[in-house]
């Protein structure tokens, strides 16, 4: 079981893991994305299962939100509009101008994470921590996203809060 990082273009880091029965996974600092799951085919040739562009620079401002931890919320505010404590807050509408759409083009899924990185006797863990709090949300919020690679099985866990 391995991993190993590469700096890319724009801030882009990415992240891959490898275990001992075939499965390759590839995570990037930009949105704590899946950029890539690779796993052993019935015959044992290891393929990629992940709807993906194949340059990381695409991941930036792309509207597929293509493996992404989004947020503040998943889903539509309708009009980009909700109220809290009697106040109405008015968000981005990037959603076919009607809706706020996964917290806005200025979520967590376009901020640069931080992560790091733990071995374990069987596993490999990426953990991804950002501050929300310029997304036209009221309040900070911190996020953390957690993946976790198994050295012989081919099962990845995602666990974010």
């Amino acid at each position: 079981m391995e991993y190993k990082v590469v700096k890319l273009e724009n801030n882009i880091e990415e992240i891959k893991v490898y275990n001992n029965s075939g499965l390759y996974v590839s995570f990037l600092n930009l949105g704590a994305a899946i950029k890539d799951l690779c796993v052993p085919n019935k015959d044992g040739v290891s393929e990629s299962v992940v709807m993906h562009p194949l340059d990381a620079n695409k991941f930036i401002g792309s509207s597929s939100y293509y493996g992404k931890t989004i947020g503040r919320f998943s889903g539509r505010i309708n009009f980009g509009k909700y109220t809290l404590n009697g106040k109405e807050v008015q968000l981005e509408v990037n959603d076919n101008d009607h809706n706020c759409l996964h917290g806005g083009s200025n979520g967590v899924s376009e901020k640069y994470w931080d992560y790091e990185i733990k071995e374990e006797s069987n596993l490999i863990k990426v953990i991804f921590k950002v501050v929300a709090k310029d997304d036209g949300f009221n309040g900070e919020t911190n996020m953390t996203s957690t993946y976790v690679v198994y050295k012989n099985k081919n099962t990845i866990d995602i666990m974010t809060k």
